[in-house]
């Protein structure tokens, strides 16, 4: 699921009838993409967006995602698929505000990272 609201200077939230039930919680601005039903049995049917200004909504199967076997960077909230297998990864960010890292494709989804600032 990518979501951009680029316009926006209030508050911005999307919200599902799924097990991820908050996608998006911020204030301002956003574009990003996330993962949508992670915990196991969840079906999203409905999205709610509450915006201050224009936004899009695409929704799209993981599958059309480009893969990578080697790093991976980015802005902001990403989804990044990785082919092939490790057991490793080297981690890093620059920033201030909260940053985390999830991983699925094992028996169930892995926090790798969360913290606040660099």
């Amino acid at each position: 699921m990518t979501f951009a609201c680029p316009a926006c200077d209030g508050s911005t939230a999307l919200k599902t009838n799924g097990g991820d039930s908050l996608l998006v919680n911020t204030i301002g601005a956003y574009t990003g993409s996330r993962m949508v039903d992670t915990p196991n049995g969840s079906v999203t049917s409905e999205f709610n967006v509450q915006a201050t200004g224009s936004w899009t909504l695409t929704i799209a199967d993981v599958t059309t995602i480009k893969p990578t076997s080697g790093a991976a960077s980015g802005q902001r909230d990403q989804v990044v698929f990785r082919s092939g297998t490790s057991t490793k990864a080297a981690i890093t960010n620059q920033g201030e505000s909260n940053f985390a890292v999830n991983g699925y494709g094992g028996s169930f989804p892995e926090l790798e990272a969360n913290t606040i600032g660099s």
